[in-house]
């Protein structure tokens, strides 16, 4: 603060104006973000997700499908 002081008389300003003053931020209590809004947020600002993927939750039915080729991959090597 101190520092503050000095600069001001000596005529340097901060960056952002005269006053080091930020006050105080008060924020209402709420309820925790849910992992769709969290996904969300992530792929809004970063342009990516981060802590997950949406289709994470369809893990286990996406692991049991397969594409077209790799059936017809294995249809062609059981006739053989």
């Amino acid at each position: 603060m101190r520092q503050h002081f000095k600069n001001e008389a000596s005529g340097q300003n901060s960056l952002f104006g005269k006053s080091m003053d930020a006050g105080r931020l008060k924020l209402r209590p709420s309820a925790p973000a849910t992992k769709e809004e969290k996904l969300l947020w992530e792929k809004e600002h970063l342009g990516m997700y981060v802590s997950a993927h949406p289709l994470d939750a369809y893990g286990k039915v996406l692991s049991t499908l397969r594409s077209v080729k790799s059936y017809l991959w294995t249809n062609l090597v059981q006739t053989w």
